[in-house]
């Protein structure tokens, strides 16, 4: 018996539309899956650098790669990094956790310094031969990066105090992150004249360490001349501090609070603006919360 065979003709028209749906679908079907892991991934950028003295952001769009659809979704918590007001005083590296939904990963930050110190300077005069230092010209150094070093363009600078005149030099400081700044001073040799005694002779009051705002400028002990901060401890103006210290400072105090004891103590040295000690402070705690400061009546 005879079977009769045929082949089915093809539709083109079937066949192209078959093929663009499952195009559509396969692209829709990866939309879907890139759009889940955008939306729930998280990815944290590297090499992150904030300079020091700028505000650290709060912006999650500064700290991830992915896209961001509401900030309010992410927590970020920042480990030791050292502020003060919201501004960035401290260089180093640190970390931070951000957590999105059930996802918590770690990054790292870099706060640098690339800014020269803010400085001031003024003239100096000295005796023939009087000895000095290229930090005397410098009034003022403001950094973040400290203690600045201040140092001669020409090392030869130091050898000018050999003879009366008037002196032309420069001198560099830098900051401990080794950014640094020029500046040209005029040093004053002068016959008779001593850099020394004018230093000690200054009693007006720059700065106190520790350093705390509720100071009035009280003075339990005020001395008559500015001290070196390294050989203070041999002079009578320290005996006198010891013998103060030494004695029940409720006689130092408002009578008002003879009956508070007296919990916590502490001295403040207090200089002028070359860096001697020209006196002391003493800050106390009593036991009703109240802070003092010592006073002679």
């Amino acid at each position: 018996m005879d079977q009769d065979f045929y082949f089915e003709e093809s539709n083109p028209r079937k066949t192209k539309v078959v093929i663009i749906c499952l195009v559509f679908v396969f692209v829709l079907v990866l939309g879907i899956l890139f759009y889940a892991r955008t939306r729930y991934t998280l990815n944290i950028k590297k090499d992150l650098k904030f300079e020091v003295g700028t505000v650290l952001s709060n912006d999650v769009r500064d700290f991830v790669k992915n896209k961001v659809v509401d900030e309010d979704d992410y927590t970020m918590m920042f480990s030791g990094v050292q502020q003060e007001d919201g501004i960035l005083n401290k260089v180093g590296d640190y970390t931070f956790k951000i957590k999105y939904k059930n996802i918590t990963k770690i990054g790292h930050i870099k706060v640098i310094d690339t800014v020269a110190p803010k400085v001031e300077v003024s003239d100096l005069t000295v005796g023939v031969d009087e000895e000095f230092l290229p930090d005397d010209f410098v009034t003022l150094c403001d950094d973040y990066s400290k203690p600045c070093k201040v140092e001669y363009v020409n090392g030869d600078s130091e050898n000018l105090n050999k003879k009366v005149g008037s002196y032309k030099l420069e001198i560099r400081v830098s900051d401990s992150a080794n950014n640094s700044i020029k500046k040209e001073v005029t040093l004053n040799v002068k016959e008779g004249f001593n850099l020394t005694k004018m230093k000690e002779a200054d009693l007006n009051i720059h700065h106190i360490e520790p350093a705390f705002d509720d100071w009035k400028k009280e003075m339990i002990i005020k001395f008559s001349k500015g001290y070196d901060p390294n050989e203070i401890d041999e002079s009578d103006a320290y005996t006198e501090l010891m013998e103060v210290s030494g004695s029940d400072l409720h006689n130092y105090i408002d009578p008002l609070y003879i009956n508070n004891l007296i919990t916590d103590s502490q001295f403040i040295e207090v200089y002028n603006k070359y860096g001697l000690i020209i006196g002391y402070a003493i800050r106390i705690k009593l036991d009703n919360g109240l802070t003092l400061y010592c006073k002679k009546n």
